[in-house]
């Protein structure tokens, strides 16, 4: 959501107006999302690298804005009661002012049983460090004797990620169908680099994001579900090479049923259980550390 600060800059603005009118557009643009059927909106609210703009002019207003958006979504504003979203902060929560990180975690807490669809804010974030987090998760599961260095797979490395779905029946990962960078700079700024990887539609808006509008979206929706076919095709020839243990295991009811056969079926079967309860413990260890600076 890029542009803020040149959007005031050309209007003769203070910065903070123009993270203040971002971050109505978000609610704006999230509400069109959620109309046409997305269930996941993931935005990149803060960059960890953030810190180190103007503390007075430019950090503290995002961060008092923050922590009221944050309440107001825990209070259940009107757009998450009117579509049911569940709010997730991702990211370095504990390099947050205290007032953000208790507001960040108490909309976590206050939305969690909502269950239609799914509000992703990474705050303060890079994929990096959350590409380190997953390999640093499995690495301390194999230590404690949790996980086997077998079982380790891109699936289950995807899984531990933060945005790497969640304990309800909705996705809160998973590949990203589309990404949209708006203010005309051409890179991603360290922003869900993996998730993107995979046949991702990308788009380099030259709008400020502020000025954003369902114009803008519309384009992107449309050429997505026009080449969704080829996308489809891509992303399932990208699974075939993949360990998909889960599915493929689940899904398979006559594998393995006697002799050797049968005995790599009790193999299989020992290390899904296995990587299950892994998986289990750290979504539970994620879901615990959302909403772990509530006041």
């Amino acid at each position: 959501m890029d542009g803020n600060r040149r959007f005031a800059k050309n209007r003769g603005l203070e910065v903070r107006h123009g993270h203040a009118e971002g971050a109505d557009a978000l609610e704006q643009t999230l509400d069109w999302c959620l109309k046409l059927g997305v269930k996941t909106v993931t935005v990149y609210a803060f960059s960890t690298e953030n810190f180190s703009r103007d503390k007075v002019s430019e950090v503290d207003p995002i961060m008092s804005l923050s922590t009221e958006k944050f309440q107001k979504f825990a209070s259940n504003s009107d757009i998450v009661k009117k579509h049911g979203i569940a709010v997730r902060v991702y990211g370095r929560l504990d390099l947050l002012p205290p007032p953000v990180k208790h507001a960040a975690s108490l909309a976590a807490k206050m939305t969690a049983t909502n269950s239609n669809a799914i509000l992703n804010i990474c705050m303060p974030y890079t994929s990096r460090e959350e590409i380190l987090y997953a390999v640093r998760t499995i690495v301390r599961g194999v230590e404690d004797g949790i996980l086997d260095s077998d079982d380790i797979s891109q699936e289950v490395l995807e899984k531990c990620f933060w945005t790497g779905g969640n304990s309800d029946s909705i996705s809160g990962s998973g590949d990203v169908d589309i990404l949209l960078r708006t203010s005309g700079e051409v890179r991603l700024s360290d922003f869900m680099l993996w998730q993107a990887s995979n046949a991702c539609q990308i788009k380099f808006l030259n709008v400020y994001w502020p000025d954003f509008t369902f114009w803008h979206m519309l384009p992107s929706l449309i050429q997505y579900q026009m080449s969704y076919s080829q996308v489809s095709q891509a992303r399932n020839q990208h699974q075939k090479h993949l360990n998909y243990l889960f599915s493929s295991r689940n899904n398979d009811k006559n594998f393995c049923c006697t002799g050797a056969g049968y005995e790599e079926g009790l193999v299989v079967d020992a290390q899904v259980k296995r990587v299950m309860r892994f998986l289990d413990a750290v979504r539970k260890e994620r879901d615990a550390d959302a909403i772990k600076y509530c006041p």
